[in-house]
This record gives C-alpha cells, structure tokens and sequence, in this order.
C-alpha cells in the first residue's frame, strides 16, 4: 500500500507540473522553494488535492469497481402459488352449491317427462378430502314425497374428470360434469318417504363407481373441473404412507 501511494504522489505532482526538488510549505499544499516560483505555477498546485486524499480516493474507487463487477445473485424462485387444498376446497363447496335449480326434458324421453335436480348441503371437507352433498329427486312421481340421495365422494380416489354436453328437447343447453371412481369408493345414502298419512321412510345405502352432476353453465363446470383435478393431486400428495405387511403376499 505505501508503495502504491508513493506512485500516486508522484503522478499528482506530475500532472500540476510540480518539479520534484519542491516540496510543501507549511502542510497548506502550496508548495515552495528558495527560488522564485511563476505564479501560473503556484495557481496550478493550489488546487492540488493531499496525495493521502489522492491515494485513498483511487482505492475507494477500486473497491467500488471490484464490488460492481462482482455476479448479482439471482433471487430465489417464488414459492409455489398455486391454491392451497383449503381454498381449493372452499372454492368447490361455493360453486357447487351455486349451481341451483337444473331442469330440463332428456332428449330420448317421450312425454312430459322433465329432468329436475339441485344440490344442497354442500360440505368439501380438506381434512378428510372428501366432497359430500345431497341431491333431492324432484320428479313429482306419484305416491312419492320426498327422495333424496346423499353423496360422498373420496377426492384421492377419483380417477377422471371430465364435462359433456347433454342432449336435450329444449330450453337452454345442459351440461355434465362427470367423476369416475373405479374402486366404488362413492357411497351414497337414499331416503325415500311415501306420501299419504303414514308418511313411510325408507333408507338404504350402497356403492358407486360413477358421479354425475348436471349444470347450465359451461365455464362454471370447466372451472369446477380444473379446481376438482387440483384438490384430487393435493389430495394424493398428502395421503399417508400405506402399512408395510410382513406378510409376503
């Protein structure tokens, strides 16, 4: 370091065209001799700069230069941002329990027939990554007053999903959102009560490898379907580990 100050002294006192028998009169860098010194000269270097000042501004710089030449770090990658299981899950339970009211005449149905089906009681559970609602049956059909279906669906064990259109007699277009579960892992609770004074209430239970919802509106079902396929990857994700058995088979 002294010795690369001592150069630096020396090109400073070059460039202000300093003789190098002169040397500085009272510390004030106005520098002085026996002789008389032109005063183009002594206004040159009067606006000399100390050669400490000198040295030590070329090593600042070269500390700057050094640090901006250095390879700027990359920022990390953001975290995924993709819905989370719950707001996933919180978003199935809104739409399909806003879909409402969907009626409409099959269209290889003769008479008056008409299809009508609504679902209520919507609970997507991320806890458990299941999809429960139940669906009345709204036929109007004689001696019947109320038929209700109840549906559970265990998300990890759907295999497809998927929407079609249906076709109908008229009135506006009808489509189908469709869920397959190859293991008949649906469950689903029917209760039946007949009209009359008895009002008689019947219940039973069974298995099914396919689920079937009806809605008016295309996207709301693409989006439906995008959010299903989502929740059913989040799900698979977070299944435990299955038991090892000892046993060879």
């Amino acid at each position: 370091m002294k010795g690369f100050c001592a150069g630096v002294r020396t090109a400073a006192r070059r460039w202000a065209g300093v003789p190098q028998g002169l040397k500085p009169c009272g510390g004030r860098g106005v520098y002085g001799t026996s002789k008389l010194v032109p005063f183009r000269f002594v206004a040159a270097t009067g606006r000399l700069l100390s050669s400490s000042l000198v040295c030590g501004a070329l090593v600042l710089m070269g500390v700057r230069s050094a640090v901006s030449q250095q390879a700027v770090v990359p920022p990390p990658n953001p975290a995924d941002s993709s819905p989370t299981l719950a707001v996933t899950m919180k978003f199935l339970q809104d739409k399909l329990g806003g879909i409402g009211l969907v009626s409409f005449p099959p269209k290889d149905q003769e008479g008056s027939f008409v299809m009508k089906e609504e679902l209520t009681e919507v609970v997507a559970d991320p806890s458990v990554c299941t999809l429960r609602y139940t669906k009345p049956d709204l036929y109007g059909q004689g001696g019947v007053e109320s038929n209700s279906v109840t549906v559970t669906v265990p998300l990890r064990e759907v295999a497809q999903i998927r929407v079609t259109p249906v076709e109908v007699n008229y009135g506006p277009p009808v489509y189908l959102l469709f869920l397959d579960v190859p293991k008949y892992a649906v469950t689903t609770h029917q209760v039946i009560i007949e009209s009359g004074k008895k009002h008689v209430r019947h219940e039973s239970s069974g298995k099914a490898n396919l689920v079937m919802i009806y809605l008016n509106d295309e996207d709301v079902g693409n989006r439906i379907a995008k959010a299903m396929q989502h929740a059913v990857e989040l799900c698979v994700a977070a299944a435990p580990p299955a038991k090892k058995s000892d046993e060879p088979f």
